[in-house]
C-alpha cells in the first residue's frame, strides 16, 4: 500500500506537471503580448489539445509579430511624410488639442514663436480665435484682410491672416483639436494699400478740374456767355453729360477707397428690419414704378434688430434694385425681402425676374470693374464693390443666391443686435 500510495502520488504530480507547464507558459507568453513582446514561443512537447493551443498560441504571436512590423514602418512613414510636408510650408502652422495647447508645429511656426519672445508667444487676439474655435467647434475662414494681424516680427512690421480650422475624428464627430495657418500677407497687404492710395489720390486730383469743365460747361448750355446754335447745343449736352457721368465714378472711387482703408465713419444705429425696408420702399417705389415695375415688400414676422448706418445700407438698397430695373422685363415685380438668417443674423434680398447671372460669373460681380459678357447695359462696373464694402463695414456678408430657377437675387447678412441690452 506504501508502494501503491508512492506511485499515485508520483504519478498525479507528474500528470499536473504535464498540464500546469503548458498552462503557466501560456500565461507568461500572454503577459508577454501585452508588453509588446512577441518573440517568446511556447514550446511544443505533446500532441494533446494543449499542445494545439500552445502552436494556435504561437502562429497568432507570429501573425501580430508581422503585422506590428508592418504597422510600425507604415506609421514612421507616415510621421516622415507628415514632417516633411509640414517643414516644406514656409507660413507657420499650429495644431492645437482641445484644450488650446500646441501639440505640433512645423519650422517656420517655431521661429515665429521665437521672434515673438518679447510678447511670450501668440498674440493675445489669435489664441481668443482658437479658444473660441475649440469651444464652439466652427472654422475661422477670413476672405478679406481685415482679420489680418500686424505683428512685430524682428525689427520689421508684418501681417498675417490666421485661418483655423476644426479637426474632428471621422467616426465619432469628436473635437480633435484644431489646426492654425498663418499666411503671410505682408507684401499683398501693401500693394493693396498702395493701390487704393493710387486710386483715391488719382481721383481727387481729376475731381478738382472736371468740376471746373463741368462749371464751364454748364455755363454754356445756360447761355449765359452767348446764344448757342442746335448743333452746338446738342454738342454740348452730350459733353455735360459724359462730365457728370465721369463725376459720379471718381465719387464712386473715393467712397470706395474710404471704404477699404475703414475711414467711411459709419453712424450705426439699432433698426428694426421692417422699419428699414419700408424706408426703402417709400424711397425707390416711384423710381420703379415710373420704370413699368412693381416693388414688393416681403418681410418675415419676429426678426430681431440690426445695427446700420442707414444712409449706407440705403445705398447697397438702391444698387441692388437699380440694376434688378436695367435686368427686369416690363411690367416685372421686383421684391423687396428680410428673413431670418441660418446664423441668427437677418437676411436682405433683392429678387427681380431678369435673366439672371450666369453661374461662372457669381463669383466676379462685386470684382471692381467687373461687368457680365455680353449685357449690353451702361455702367462702370463698381456699384456692387461699392456695396459689397459697406455691407463688410457693417460686419456682414454679401452674395448672390446660386440656383436660382430664374431672374438674380442679391442678398446681404447682418449680424442682429438686442435692442434692450442697448438701451
Amino acid at each position: 500500500m506504501s508502494v501503491a500510495l508512492v506511485i499515485a502520488s508520483y504519478a498525479c504530480y507528474q500528470l499536473g506537471r504535464s498540464i500546469l507547464d503548458p498552462i503557466q507558459a501560456l500565461t507568461k507568453a500572454t503577459r508577454e503580448l501585452t508588453e509588446d513582446r512577441f518573440d517568446q514561443p511556447i514550446p511544443v512537447v505533446s500532441r494533446d489539445e494543449l499542445s494545439e493551443l500552445a502552436g494556435a498560441f504561437n502562429k497568432m504571436a507570429a501573425q501580430l509579430r508581422e503585422y506590428r512590423r508592418n504597422t510600425s514602418k507604415e506609421i514612421m512613414r507616415l510621421h516622415s511624410t507628415m514632417e516633411t510636408t509640414l517643414a516644406s510650408f514656409p507660413d507657420p502652422i499650429y495644431v492645437f488639442g482641445p484644450a488650446g495647447q500646441i501639440e505640433l508645429k512645423n519650422p517656420a511656426a517655431d521661429t515665429l514663436l521665437k521672434q515673438l519672445q518679447p510678447i511670450g508667444g501668440l498674440p493675445a487676439s489669435l489664441e481668443k480665435l482658437i479658444r473660441e474655435a475649440c469651444s464652439g467647434g466652427k472654422d475661422f475662414l477670413p476672405q478679406d484682410f481685415k482679420a489680418a494681424l500686424e505683428l512685430n516680427v524682428g525689427d520689421k512690421e508684418r501681417h498675417f491672416l490666421p485661418r483655423i480650422v476644426v479637426m474632428r475624428h471621422e467616426r465619432e464627430g469628436a473635437l480633435w483639436g484644431v489646426a492654425l495657418v498663418l499666411y503671410d500677407i505682408t507684401r499683398f497687404r501693401l500693394m493693396d494699400d498702395a493701390k487704393t492710395n493710387l486710386v483715391a489720390t488719382v481721383s481727387h486730383e481729376l475731381k478738382t478740374p472736371l468740376t471746373s469743365v463741368r462749371m464751364v460747361l454748364h455755363m454754356l448750355l445756360e447761355k449765359t456767355l452767348g446764344p448757342l446754335t442746335p448743333p452746338q447745343h446738342d454738342l454740348l449736352r452730350t459733353a455735360c453729360d459724359d462730365a457728370e457721368r465721369l463725376l459720379r465714378i471718381l465719387n464712386t472711387l473715393l467712397d470706395l477707397a474710404q471704404l477699404e482703408q475703414g475711414s467711411a465713419g459709419l453712424q450705426k444705429e439699432a433698426t428694426a428690419p421692417a422699419d428699414l425696408i419700408h424706408s426703402v420702399l417709400d424711397e425707390m417705389n416711384e423710381v420703379v414704378v415710373n420704370r413699368g415695375h412693381k416693388l414688393r415688400c416681403e418681410v418675415a414676422d419676429g426678426l430681431p434688430a440690426v445695427s446700420v448706418d442707414r444712409w449706407r445700407i440705403g445705398h447697397v438698397f438702391s444698387n441692388f434694385i437699380t440694376n434688378a430695373i436695367k435686368h427686369s422685363p416690363p411690367n416685372a415685380e421686383i421684391r423687396l425681402c428680410a428673413r431670418l438668417a441660418d446664423d441668427g443674423g437677418v437676411e436682405f434680398s433683392v429678387i427681380d425676374q431678369g435673366p439672371g447671372v450666369p453661374e461662372e460669373f457669381q463669383n466676379r460681380v462685386f470684382d471692381r470693374f467687373f461687368r457680365v459678357p455680353g449685357q449690353g447695359k451702361r455702367g462702370a462696373g463698381l456699384g456692387l464693390s461699392i456695396a459689397r464694402e459697406i455691407v463688410l463695414a457693417h460686419g456682414g456678408h454679401i452674395g448672390v443666391r446660386k440656383g436660382v430657377p430664374q431672374g438674380s437675387e442679391f442678398y446681404f447678412v447682418l449680424g442682429a443686435v438686442d435692442i434692450t441690452a442697448n438701451s
